[in-house]
Parts: C-alpha cells; sequence; structure tokens
C-alpha cells in the first residue's frame, strides 16, 4: 500500500510538472514573434490617441481635441493574443 501511494505521488508530481512547464504553443495562449518588415514613410498612418478615427499620412495634430497624432505602426499591436 505504501508502495502504491508513493507511486502516485511521484506520477501526479511529474504530471503536474509537465502541465505547468510543459511546451508553450497557441493553445496555452502564448504569444507568436512575427518580425515584421519596417514600413515605407509613405504606409505610415497617424492617429489620435484619444480619437482613433482621426487618421492622417502625415504628423500634425487632432483637429477634434489637439492632441499630437502618432504613428500607427509604433502604436499598436494584436489584441488577439490578451487575456483580459
Amino acid at each position: 500500500m505504501r508502495k502504491l501511494f508513493i507511486l502516485l505521488l511521484v506520477v501526479s508530481a511529474f504530471l503536474t510538472a509537465n502541465i505547468s512547464c510543459g511546451p508553450k504553443g497557441h493553445e496555452n495562449g502564448a504569444v507568436e514573434t512575427q518580425l515584421a518588415s519596417p514600413a515605407s514613410p509613405e504606409d505610415v498612418m497617424y492617429v489620435c490617441p484619444m480619437h482613433p478615427d482621426v487618421q492622417s499620412d502625415k504628423p500634425g495634430e487632432c483637429p477634434k481635441c489637439g492632441m499630437t497624432l502618432k504613428s500607427a505602426a509604433s502604436g499598436t499591436h494584436d489584441h488577439s493574443t490578451h487575456k483580459h
């Protein structure tokens, strides 16, 4: 009986370690790293941080609030992999 208890303890420890420290993939919510090619200057869009509907192909200020438009390439990321 004691050997069975020790065997179950070892197996359960192994399975717990394997599940929590195992390889990560999409099924575990891991994020893929993708290298993006640098955007050419004519591909860059500028967006107001407070009004995403305000977009421009050149830097400037938002006509609604006066905030500086931010480069969409530097401030955007994929939210599909986030867990909120």
